[in-house]
């Protein structure tokens, strides 16, 4: 609520077991994100929402006690992005295989293709899609906390190839499941059909 009333920044930190309802410094990562509050909300039932954009990298230094909420000294943190033509490659076939997966979705928004296109830096693309990827909590947080853009980018990559295969097999097994149900309905109506013509 502050942040939103004063404009400021936050600090998002993962917890390190999220069924603790009021986590203590022990209970949270130390690397977590800076963010802007893009929108903040009360649902009807009560629930309170936020919507944030990351902004960069930061490393949790200490915590500050006699807040009435959790505040903390911390260190930024630059991610490596040496510029070169390796870089570039890697940055192509994330993007590519991006789409690729943007394709695969069944309700894609198509305005999400158009993103990915737009977007020309690495770090910032490789975190986009870290972000929407389907993998476990640590994952996530193990490429937050990877600095090294080109190593951010290959473990991106290979989170986003399993994601295409596993849509590509459901994809296949729902196409012959599909398939089946088709022919046993076309089965069972000419079976209708054969006994209605003999009645």
């Amino acid at each position: 609520e502050e942040a939103s009333r004063s404009g400021r920044r936050i600090g998002l930190v993962m917890q390190r077991d999220p069924t603790i309802d009021e986590p203590g410094a022990a209970d949270l990562h130390p690397v977590g994100t800076i963010a802007r509050v893009i929108r903040y909300f009360t649902a009807r039932d009560g629930t309170q929402h936020v919507v944030c954009q990351g902004e960069q990298r930061f490393r949790t230094l200490d915590y500050i006690s006699g807040m009435p909420f959790l505040a903390a000294r911390f260190d930024l943190m630059a991610e490596h992005a040496p510029g070169n033509t390796e870089l570039e490659a890697r940055l192509r076939i994330l993007k590519d295989r991006a789409l690729e997966a943007i394709s695969l979705l069944p309700q894609a928004m198509p305005e999400l293709a158009g993103v990915v296109n737009g977007i020309e830096s690495a770090g910032q693309l490789a975190d986009l899609i870290a972000g929407f990827l389907d993998i476990k909590p640590g994952d996530k947080q193990a490429l937050l906390e990877t600095l090294d853009l080109r190593a951010r980018l290959d473990k991106v990559t290979e989170h986003l190839n399993h994601q295409i295969e596993v849509m590509k097999l459901s994809r296949k097994l729902e196409e012959q499941t599909k398939e089946k149900i088709d022919e046993r309905q076309r089965e069972f109506f000419l079976r209708e059909q054969m006994k209605a013509i003999r009645n």
